[in-house]
């Protein structure tokens, strides 16, 4: 699970230098946001300012070489998104998005002193999510058809009403998350950019920095019937379910098996 800091190059260098000199007023900000939020009683615009500031110090990590903190907001982003849906107490979201402040304030010190690995805050992010994830059933969505992601999508939550869903809009978003936090099933098609649904599971597969990938059961969905024959190398995806008829009854199986595996780990 461990991430490494990207080389850059000297423009780059002085550029990320600055957003990470900017950062820690970033971070007042958030504060100050969250703050507000524990004592409004029409949080709604608060909670766009807080995931819009998020987002901007995601998208920066991005450009600058920066994963880990991209990393940190990503998994906030999901606990805004729940307060927002009523889906968690104002307790929990203020108490966990101190732990994501703090999170990002150990990565900031891990960054400033040039760490290439940035376990103290992967460590922090891991009791994080343990505290607000660890006891739902996690997937990882990604299908480029509209018609069959919804379709994925109800299947599921008429299987698992509760099931914390992450959906991208590109693989390569989705291969971010797969690589910073645990997953136990991942729905994705074979066409699927700009990584295919095959690249994706096998770059999940193959990573060395993190130890959950062989708890993530691969799915991909396809319209080729030659999938069905993949040989069953150690990247390949765990089943291939082709569109056709039996599409919905095929997933409804798939997702029915492994929840029922998680319960069981879960339970023990």
């Amino acid at each position: 699970m461990t991430m490494y800091a990207s080389s850059a190059l000297p423009l780059d260098e002085y550029f990320r230098t600055v957003f990470v000199a900017e950062l820690p007023e970033q971070l007042a900000n958030c504060q100050r946001l969250v703050d507000e939020i524990a004592r409004s009683v029409t949080p709604q615009p608060l909670l766009r300012d807080l995931y819009l500031l998020t987002n901007n110090i995601k998208g920066s990590s991005a450009t600058f070489g920066l994963p880990i903190l991209g990393t940190v907001c990503l998994q906030w982003q999901d606990l805004i998104k729940a307060y927002d849906r009523e889906q968690c107490s104002i307790t929990q979201f203020s108490t966990l998005s101190q732990g994501y402040l703090a999170a990002l304030q150990i990565a900031l010190q891990e960054i400033s002193e040039k760490r290439e690995q940035y376990l103290r805050t992967e460590a922090k992010l891991a009791e994080l999510y343990a505290a607000n994830f660890a006891a739902q059933f996690s997937v990882a969505v990604r299908v480029g058809s509209r018609m069959l992601r919804e379709l994925c999508l109800h299947t599921l939550a008429q299987r698992v009403a509760d099931a914390h869903v992450v959906v991208t809009e590109d693989s390569l978003s989705l291969l971010q998350r797969l690589v910073g936090e645990p997953f136990h099933l991942l729905i994705v098609s074979s066409e699927s950019y700009p990584l295919s649904g095959e690249a994706l599971i096998a770059a999940l597969r193959c990573s060395q920095r993190i130890n959950v990938s062989s708890h993530t059961h691969c799915v991909l969905i396809s319209s080729s019937k030659k999938k069905l024959h993949f040989v069953k190398r150690e990247t390949d995806p765990d089943e291939v379910i082709l569109c056709d008829q039996r599409f919905a009854a095929q997933l409804d199986s798939v997702i029915a098996q492994q929840h029922s595996r998680f319960l069981s780990h879960f339970v023990r």
